[in-house]
């Protein structure tokens, strides 16, 4: 997935958990609760090994809450 987090339209890709933990350094809203849930699920399957895709869900919501650009390919 590519996603567009500053204003300026450029794009940012999306392909590992890793990549989505490190995206979210960069979020806009860091004060938002699914910022914070995002952040969280990201860590605990680099971390443990739960399953990629509780992490893409929770990132996706982080990103349709901030408002981010979302293109999945």
């Amino acid at each position: 997935m590519e996603i567009v987090i500053d204003g300026q339209g450029t794009c940012r890709r999306i392909r590992s958990t890793k990549q989505a933990e490190e995206c979210l350094r960069d979020w806009p809203d860091k004060q938002n609760e699914s910022y914070t849930e995002a952040l969280r699920v990201c860590r605990a399957v680099l971390k443990a090994g739960a399953p990629r895709r509780v992490a893409r869900e929770a990132f996706l919501h982080a990103a349709e809450e901030a408002g981010i650009d979302i293109r999945k390919r």
